[in-house]
């Protein structure tokens, strides 16, 4: 398991497998939960903001100001 993306295909069972005890198994989980979290809100951010450039690079600044503030 290298990527976020593997843990969607991890078991409980796999981690029982390997000696990863069930209180280790929640923390795994809840870090796995909270890193995927991060990774969406990361990905909505930079969206917006390559949206907010190429807006900014077709209006001229000042079209681009009243617009959106």
């Amino acid at each position: 398991v290298t990527r976020l993306s593997h843990f969607d295909f991890v078991k409980s069972e796999d981690l029982d497998k390997i000696g990863l005890g069930k209180p280790a198994q929640r923390r795994l989980w809840d870090t796995v939960k909270k890193a995927k979290l991060n990774l969406k809100k990361n990905r909505f951010g930079r969206k917006v903001l390559y949206i907010f450039e190429k807006l900014f690079k077709i209006m001229s600044s000042d079209e681009f100001l009243i617009l959106f503030f």
